[in-house]
């Protein structure tokens, strides 16, 4: 399916060097990935696994980005977005094609989420681009919330009755955003950048 050889990779330095030279050029940069869920839990499954810290800075996801910049599209992989805004694609599936192609079509999200919806900041793509029903279509996520004290907990039960009522759709689901407005007394863990950033 990749085109990708024994032969491509059959000089590749270790796992664990790629990982830290990696996390080392990545470090306080903003990560761009097509479909970042998928990759992001990749990573963070080899970084746990040598020991290395997970993943923490803000991620863009240009699939998600797309959904919400562009609804009516039908298809927002990687394929047929770059061939709707005419970038080259060669071999799609190696990185170093999908990376040059997610790359030049984040260029042209960022300048139509600029003139279309006057975005200026990152932050802003989280919370003036979505739809109010985006939750409807995202994938679900999960996350461990542990509560701090009496208020935490109150909060705690407010987000789960929320979550089944009022943000139901096919399973129990929380916005972050919504998440965010009750964050004081409670703690996350590993809760992972969703929706555009």
């Amino acid at each position: 399916m990749t085109g990708i050889t024994d032969e491509h990779v059959k000089n590749a330095r270790p796992l664990e060097v790629v990982l830290q030279a990696f996390q080392e050029f990545c470090q306080d940069s903003i990560l761009v990935a097509h479909n970042a869920s998928f990759d992001v839990g990749f990573m963070d499954a080899n970084y746990e696994r040598h020991g290395l810290p997970l993943i923490s800075q803000p991620v863009i996801d240009t699939l998600e980005f797309a959904r919400n910049l562009y609804p009516e599209y039908k298809r927002h992989g990687l394929g047929p977005l770059a061939k709707r805004f005419g970038v080259a694609l060669e071999h799609h599936h190696m990185a170093n094609y999908d990376a040059e192609a997610t790359g030049r079509l984040l260029f042209i999200f960022l300048r139509d989420a600029l003139e279309k919806h006057d975005i200026h900041n990152l932050s802003q793509l989280n919370t003036e681009l979505i739809a109010e029903d985006s939750y409807k279509k995202a994938r679900v996520k999960h996350a461990t919330i542990y509560v701090q004290n009496q208020t935490g907990l109150k909060n705690i039960f407010k987000l789960v009755s929320l979550s089944n009522t009022k943000y139901f759709e096919g399973v129990p689901r929380i916005p972050r955003t919504v998440l965010d407005q009750y964050r004081e007394w409670t703690m996350r863990l590993r809760w992972r950048p969703t929706t555009i950033l």
